[in-house]
């Protein structure tokens, strides 16, 4: 049997490699193998596999099949399609989006954890129209896969409604994906799941240090269901059993990897992983991007879902409009900040508000 192999560069070709008998039945595309390069020691991932080569010439043997950690096979076709439409070597792809698989890991033990489940999902109370919109996601689910986009104003309970779903696929034994678009956002939604589902919940964003990451990994290649919470990155997790992928602040621009190739956008990718998990994927945001505005409430290429109020007894801000152009000029322009509005964030501090 041969292999194609694709290495961590920037090269728009695969190599061929001899899979000895002893890998035959582990191996598949996905796999994590090391082979001689250039005379040395090289990590890559397998492509495909066949029973004859059009190469002629001696091979290559494939020298260790990884096991460290298995990519699940949606994942794999994910990083394909991303290869494709990026226009970009799927030895690049890899080399971005599963940069831990080309670093030497040290053994990594079981660790008992402490952490309890500290709180009960029925805690937690939806309001009516929360409540329809929960129930509506779960019907249409059941009939089709097309992605959900959650409109809800600010402070209208969108956590709420994905600690809900969290819950429900958590509990078939699927693994559950929450991106934010930013580090610290992902922090703070971390330590509110991890308040209902324990150690359950890991966390994957590029500051995390290596040995929290191996961690990670090493749970995640027990083959148990897991919740990820995390930036971008985090997208390219090897969960097992995905069942739901959740993308809050969808409209962020912090999705999208614009300094280096491939230059990808992890809200559109999670759509695409959605498709080849059969995962249900989550939009949601209170001022959606263009894409997700045309797609939910105009093409009707989303499932649109609308909270219009805020959440328990939490009431919208009033809103006043200033016309600038009545305050006097300064003898080095015009006002940034009216005085109305400096009155009015005075007093905000002195109560000790945002």
């Amino acid at each position: 049997m041969y292999a194609q192999v694709c290495l961590p560069f920037f090269i728009n070709k695969t190599f061929t490699y001899v899979v000895p008998n002893k890998f035959i039945n582990n191996i598949k595309p996905g796999s994590i193998v090391e082979v001689k390069f250039n005379n040395k020691l090289s990590r890559g991932f397998i492509t495909s596999l066949s029973s004859t080569s059009n190469f002629k010439g001696p091979f290559n043997k494939i020298l260790l099949l990884n096991d460290s950690c298995q990519i699940p096979d949606e994942l794999w076709k994910t990083l394909k399609w991303m290869s494709e439409y990026y226009v970009t070597p799927i030895g690049k792809i890899t080399q971005t989006t599963l940069s831990w698989a080309f670093k030497d890991k040290k053994s990594t033990t079981k660790n008992k954890s402490n952490l309890e489940v500290k709180k009960e999902i029925k805690a937690i109370q939806l309001s009516p129209i929360q409540k329809n919109v929960y129930n509506k996601i779960h019907a249409i689910f059941k009939k089709n896969s097309r992605p959900h986009f959650l409109y809800g104003v600010p402070g209208s309970g969108k956590t709420e409604i994905y600690l809900k779903l969290t819950n429900d696929f958590f509990g078939q034994q699927k693994s559950c994906l929450i991106l934010v678009p930013e580090i610290v956002l992902s922090s703070q939604i971390f330590n509110r799941f991890q308040n209902y589902f324990g150690e359950k919940v890991l966390l994957w964003h590029s500051q995390a240090s290596e040995s929290y990451k191996n961690k990670v990994l090493f749970k995640l290649n027990q083959q148990n269901p897991y919740i990820i919470i995390g930036a971008r990155s985090a997208l390219f997790t090897p969960l097992t059993n995905l069942g739901l992928i959740i993308v809050d602040e969808e409209h962020d621009s912090s999705y999208k990897e614009s300094d280096r190739q491939p230059c990808y956008n992890a809200r559109d990718l999670a759509i695409i992983r959605a498709q080849y998990s059969n995962s249900m994927v989550l939009l949601g945001s209170a001022t959606p991007s263009l894409e997700t505005y045309y797609n939910s409430m105009v093409n009707n290429k989303y499932h649109l879902h609308i909270i219009n109020e805020r959440y328990g007894e939490a009431i919208l801000p009033k809103i006043k409009i200033i016309d600038m152009n009545k305050i006097q000029n300064t003898f080095i322009g015009k006002h940034i900040l009216s005085l109305d509005l400096i009155n009015q964030i005075n007093l905000t501090i002195k109560r000790k508000e945002q």
